[in-house]
């Protein structure tokens, strides 16, 4: 039969992926100097499995899912630069923007040099914050192909991003979709009652299988024990760190992990049920995990590496590192 066009529209942190962007997890890969490869890599590990579950539900129950990230990143918009203790407007590709306050990333940008290239803010920004900036676009484009790739789908999908509370329908209506056959996956509680919003349980916690996948893949690219003091202190200081210390002193990677059964697929809302002509129909299970008070706020509020520019500026190790980073960008990336 014909099949029925429907827009996922998927948050990323908490939601999508794993913690908030992978609770550092990226970010010490990347000043670390991981290789990208093993960067995607790692956010092949930190989907989800109940975002890919939903989308062959849907398949399944004969609809046609398109994708869409919608994600608060205020300081891609906002960028608070710890180096001038100001907030910096930026801007990129005009077609590329909603409002002063939303951009969309387009599926067709294949690198965080192409988005750096189209800045047109009105302050010149420092190399540091430059590179501030496309760490975390590097990341979210990162992030981006690896759902794209768990998902099966042909394109990456587009990435919205937002500084101010999400929009679902006015979105979906500014990228020319049908705000009735779109729907926001969000952890965010102060979504509830939205049309078409379902407010999910926060990703904080994974299966043992995932969760021993995903240790052993950090011990064999980046062991524990390489990290950095800098980045240890820096990791150790998130409100959910992924590091600890053992007893006998040692650093290890901490992951929870979840109790129960394995995840079930996010919630289906009940008119994609009235309405789906099921191939192979499944019961979508309750997630029985207990609503989180925190709230949405940027998505990376704590994990910018400028924090990390104030946090160490007197440690020599990390300016190192930083200094490295800055000239391996500058050499790779065309003047602003």
């Amino acid at each position: 039969g014909i099949r029925q066009n429907v827009t996922l529209f998927l948050d990323l942190d908490h939601s999508a992926i794993f913690g908030q962007d992978g609770n550092d997890l990226a970010v010490a890969f990347q000043l670390m100097k991981v290789t990208p490869q093993h960067l995607n890599k790692l956010y092949s590990l930190l989907i989800n499995p109940s975002c890919i579950k939903l989308y062959r539900e849907l398949v399944g129950r004969n609809f046609s899912p398109q994708v869409v990230l919608y994600t608060r990143r205020a300081h891609l918009l906002r960028y608070i630069s710890f180096l001038r203790d100001k907030h910096i407007k930026l801007s990129w590709n005009p077609a590329w923007h909603h409002s002063d306050t939303q951009v969309v990333f387009p599926s067709k940008l294949n690198h965080a040099h192409e988005i750096m290239a189209t800045f047109s803010g009105k302050i010149r920004l420092m190399a540091k914050e430059r590179l501030d900036i496309f760490m975390s676009l590097e990341r979210l484009l990162a992030a981006r192909d690896a759902i794209k790739e768990a998902l099966g789908l042909e394109h990456p999908p587009p990435v919205v991003v937002t500084a101010a509370p999400k929009k679902l329908l006015p979105t979906a209506r500014a990228l020319g979709l049908d705000p009735d056959k779109s729907y926001l996956w969000d952890d965010n509680e102060e979504l509830l009652g939205e049309k078409n919003v379902i407010v999910i349980n926060r990703y904080e916690s994974m299966d043992r299988g995932r969760r021993e996948e995903l240790l052993g893949f950090l011990e064999q690219t980046l062991p524990a024990r390489s990290l950095c003091k800098e980045v240890v202190d820096f990791m150790s200081s998130a409100s959910l760190p992924s590091i600890r210390f053992d007893p006998n002193g040692e650093i290890k990677y901490h992951i929870p992990e979840a109790n129960g059964t394995l995840p079930s697929s996010f919630p289906l809302p009940a008119d994609l049920q009235e309405d789906s002509k099921a191939c192979a129909a499944t019961q979508v299970e309750e997630d029985k995990d207990e609503p989180s008070d925190v709230k949405e706020g940027d998505g990376e509020d704590r994990i910018r590496t400028s924090f990390l520019f104030g946090l160490f500026s007197k440690a020599l190790r990390f300016h190192q590192v930083m200094e490295e980073a800055t000239q391996d960008f500058l050499a790779n990336t065309c003047a602003l």
